[in-house]
């Protein structure tokens, strides 16, 4: 068996036994290890060969397979030890960080972010690590880690939608993040491409006017006459946010842009 068959044998079977198999096959096995997360028996098996940079055919990595899965921080913690690269990418473009953004808490986050991983990384669609935790993960703690590091707040990806934005669209976005990027200084009269404001997001997506008064609070305003109209338009036809929400919320619009108007 020559040495490269018998570097394979570095996956045990159900026994506890090291089998050989295809190299593929080895991999798919390590992939499956770290999803399952015993950090001793990573350890061993990247000792007896196994590759912390393999990838399966999604483009999967045995990091992201024990991100992705909730696996422990030490088993994380041996992966990136053996040399497990940080900027690989799976089919959709995305970083080791940019799962730990959307679904890892702020330690695994940080853990990442100490080894070197590129904060401003994009994926396919031009999002960043602050984009994916803005979106999906309600920890406030993961994105001011992120903002500390140096994630560029303003950044859109490739429809201009920002952080901020990416975060409103949502049904219940979280406040906390919102809330945060708001502090740190996130446009709340943004546009994208398409010229969408965050105001405009939190219309159209939220259940509640929760996310719409912090960005009130934070400087946002629907513009002029027929953006303040269709504004209005868009709020009324949303079928999640309740029929009282929906005239308090339109009554301090209609209030903002009153004295607004009357001040020019």
């Amino acid at each position: 068996m020559n040495g490269k068959y018998e570097q394979l044998r570095i996956i045990p079977d159900a026994d506890g036994d090291f089998v050989a198999g295809s190299e593929l096959t080895a991999v798919k096995q390590f992939i499956a290890l770290c999803a399952r997360g015993p950090a001793a028996e990573i350890e061993t098996a990247l000792r007896r060969g196994a590759l912390s940079g393999a990838r399966d055919e999604r483009g999967v990595t045995p990091l992201m397979a024990a991100l992705n899965s909730n696996s422990s921080l030490a088993a994380l913690k041996v992966l990136i030890e053996h040399g497990a690269p940080l900027e690989a990418r799976n089919g959709e473009h995305a970083t080791p960080l940019m799962i730990a953004a959307q679904k890892r808490s702020a330690v695994v986050v940080d853990l990442l972010v100490e080894a070197g991983a590129k904060v401003g990384a994009r994926d396919r669609q031009g999002r960043t690590a602050l984009m994916y935790a803005a979106a999906y993960n309600r920890d406030a703690a993961v994105v001011d880690i992120l903002l500390r590091s140096g994630a560029q707040i303003d950044r859109g990806d490739r429809d201009g939608m920002t952080a901020l934005m990416h975060a409103l669209k949502q049904v219940v976005p979280s406040s906390a993040v919102v809330r945060l990027l708001l502090l740190a200084g996130a446009d709340a009269n943004f546009r994208d491409k398409s010229g969408w404001t965050p105001l405009k997001l939190a219309a159209v997506y939220n259940k509640t006017t929760e996310a719409a008064e912090l960005l009130l609070g934070a400087g946002a305003r629907p513009g002029g006459e027929a953006e303040q109209g269709a504004l209005a338009g868009l709020l009324q036809q949303n079928p999640l946010m309740s029929d009282a929400d929906k005239t308090r919320l339109n009554s301090r619009l209609s209030r903002l842009y009153y004295f607004e108007k009357k001040e020019l």
